[in-house]
């Protein structure tokens, strides 16, 4: 009786996640919207273009803003020039602290069927909302599995507009637990390269750090996307 219980189980669940994915790809044709869309891949910063940041991050009432370059035409690991910090030459330690924080960014992941679903389709916006499955996840980045994306689509474009994913419970992120974190990415497309490029990404956390609540803001606009 358990084997078939088990089996009852894992077809009710597969029926669950088909009729999901079903009910977001149904919307999405609604509009004619190509279903790569819900990629994670097309939504990363293209690693093969170069171009220009204004990043600026604010943590304890202090604000750090770097102006820096990528160029994709050099070797991987010597691709970022930080041309300023604050308006001034960047120290090497302010370089080092950009570095890290920049280092080539991990596997995107795929989505899970099983948590997709729409969350509205109003005033020529659909949204539609998904999970990262845990098992395509690099070990440091699997706080992801706990973060729930949702992507803003124009109907009448039929492009992408942003993305926003937050934190579905407390992350714990090496030795920080971060009880909030709340990611907003601005997209536009590109014709000429036919593909999406980021404008803007908000990100804002909530650490909590020797049982003190911190706060912090960083924000990255891109330009300039060219060619190497």
């Amino acid at each position: 009786m358990k084997k078939y219980f088990l089996i009852g189980a894992l077809i009710l669940c597969t029926g669950i996640a088909s009729a999901q994915k079903s009910t977001v790809l149904s919307a999405l044709d609604k509009y004619k919207i190509d279903h790569s869309i819900l990629e994670p891949s097309i939504k990363s910063v293209p690693e093969d273009l170069s171009f220009d940041i204004k990043n600026t991050s604010v943590a304890a009432d202090r604000e750090k803003v770097y102006l820096a370059h990528y160029d994709a035409s050099k070797p991987e690991g010597s691709r970022w020039t930080v041309n300023s910090v604050n308006g001034a030459a960047p120290s090497n330690a302010d370089i080092n602290a950009f570095l890290r924080e920049h280092k080539k960014p991990a596997e995107t992941g795929k989505v899970d069927e099983n948590s997709m679903k729409v969350e509205s389709d109003a005033n020529g916006k659909l949204v539609v909302s998904y999970k990262i499955e845990a098992t395509t996840l690099p070990k440091e980045m699997a706080f992801i599995k706990d973060m729930r994306t949702e992507l803003t689509i124009n109907t009448q474009t039929k492009r992408l507009e942003s993305l926003h994913s937050i934190n579905e419970k407390t992350l714990r992120i090496k030795i920080l637990n971060v009880d909030k974190m709340d990611l907003t990415l601005t997209y536009r497309f590109d014709n000429a390269l036919n593909r999406y490029l980021p404008v803007k990404q908000d990100l804002n956390m909530g650490i909590k750090l020797l049982g003190q609540f911190v706060a912090t803001e960083n924000s990255t606009e891109y330009s300039n996307f060219k060619k190497p």
